[in-house]
């Protein structure tokens, strides 16, 4: 069947170049008039030519229903840094293992990347914070002490992920763990996205803190299913009642172990209001306090059922 002019739907050409384009257009336009077919001609200027393939919200990916077209010269091609071999930098990437290593070095590319000395890279705001974090969590395991136990296959709520080390952590000892992520700052949440995605394909991360109200940890344990939480993880700026307050009486029972950071002082919690809520839902509590911050009204809380004990002693 052969269609005429009037039958054919507009088809949009979306152009990137790295070099000047806009003499194309009016070629283009010439051609498209000759051949009668109707048509738009967008055009956007990249250094990024290769990144344009990768991202799915760029011009081409997005153009569905019409001509992709890709200007580049040779050298700019090659020196797309989603087409360099992986940096030295980058030559330990362990990525999860759906994630494409070009889509990978094109996200370090445009951050802030750092290797941590367990050889993981990620991204990051300052590296005094990320060493920080790391000591924190990597090596002196902060948040699996005092009878906290995290397995294989565990469902964990990470509250106040940050740039999501504690998610990398978790991931890296927990086959199948079920990671939920929460970090209210967009400029960080940006940074733990990007982390969770190039080392664990079983982490959902939100940007948003969770409370009392419309997205509260009942809210999120309803939406997605859940019947048990391993670890509620909570280390976040919201005042931590409210975050607990955000738990219905029936998902109390779900929750096997919790360990919460509390700044008296800056918060303005008294650590008994805390204490005592956890002991009537039935929680065995140990309270630490490092000896860097004595003083401070700093603390952290492990609580815990019985029968979590039971099941793996």
């Amino acid at each position: 069947m052969v269609l005429n002019a009037n039958q054919l739907s507009e088809i949009t050409i979306k152009i990137t170049a790295t070099l000047t384009a806009e003499p194309l257009n009016k070629s283009l336009n010439l051609w498209m008039e000759e051949m009668k077919i109707p048509s738009k001609i967008n055009l956007s200027k990249s250094h990024q030519s290769v990144e344009q393939i990768l991202d799915h919200s760029s011009l081409l990916s997005t153009n569905r229903n019409g001509c992709p077209v890709i200007c580049s010269s040779f050298e700019d091609w090659i020196k797309s840094p989603a087409n360099q071999p992986l940096s030295p930098n980058h030559s330990n990437l362990r990525l999860a293992t759906n994630f494409d290593i070009l889509k990978a070095e094109a996200l370090l590319a445009n951050h802030n990347d750092y290797q941590l000395p367990n050889n993981l890279v990620i991204v990051h705001e300052n590296e005094q914070e990320t060493d920080e974090l790391y000591q924190e969590i990597f090596e002196n395991k902060t948040y699996i002490k005092h009878g906290i136990t995290i397995h294989d296959g565990d469902c964990i709520f990470d509250i106040g992920a940050n740039i999501g080390m504690f998610t990398l952590f978790a991931q890296q000892i927990c086959k199948n763990a079920r990671l939920f992520s929460f970090e209210a700052l967009p400029d960080v949440f940006e940074l733990l996205q990007i982390n969770a995605s190039l080392y664990g394909s079983n982490a959902k991360v939100f940007n948003f803190g969770l409370s009392k109200h419309s997205k509260s940890i009942s809210s999120i344990i309803d939406q997605h299913n859940i019947e048990k939480i391993d670890l509620l993880k909570v280390n976040a700026d919201q005042p931590q009642l409210d975050i607990l307050a955000g738990i219905l009486e029936l998902d109390w029972e779900k929750i096997q172990q919790i360990v919460m950071e509390i700044d008296q002082i800056t918060a303005g919690i008294k650590l008994k209001q805390i204490t005592n809520l956890l002991q009537r839902k039935g929680y065995q509590l140990v309270i630490d306090q490092e000896v860097s911050l004595a003083d401070t009204g700093v603390y952290r809380i492990y609580a815990r059922r019985n029968n979590r004990l039971n099941q793996f002693s």
